[in-house]
């Protein structure tokens, strides 16, 4: 049974989000000012039930907590919903930065070679 989707009021913030949140969206914050941030940025957020392109590697989750550009993975829990890390869309995974470069190259080298085809 699918769990109805919370509300940003009902979502606790991990110490893993936290962190990850100051690492990599507000490195020059410190820990408890990153938490403040996000609790007061929480309530802006949208509940979404679809993660975006970037976050397709991530552990699937039923619900997501969309703020702009930042997604916060939701995880039930017996007393609510747990926000389990924090993605951007530069929270990329290195085999998939692999691939991504890869496809990127070779794209530039076919271009490349059409480009001499005069």
């Amino acid at each position: 049974m699918m769990r109805t989707a919370p509300t940003p009021s009902e979502i606790t913030l991990s110490d893993h989000a936290i962190a990850a949140y100051q690492l990599r969206v507000k490195p020059q914050l410190d820990l408890q000012a990153a938490a403040a941030e996000l609790e007061r940025l929480k309530t802006a957020g949208t509940v979404v039930d679809t993660a975006p392109p970037f976050a397709a590697t991530a552990t699937i989750r039923p619900y997501y907590l969309a703020i702009a550009d930042v997604l916060l993975p939701l995880k039930p829990t017996s007393v609510g919903w747990v926000a389990t890390t924090t993605l951007t869309d530069e929270t990329v995974r290195p085999k998939v930065r692999e691939a991504r470069n890869a496809r990127r190259q070779a794209k530039a080298k076919r271009a490349g070679m059409r480009g001499r085809r005069s």
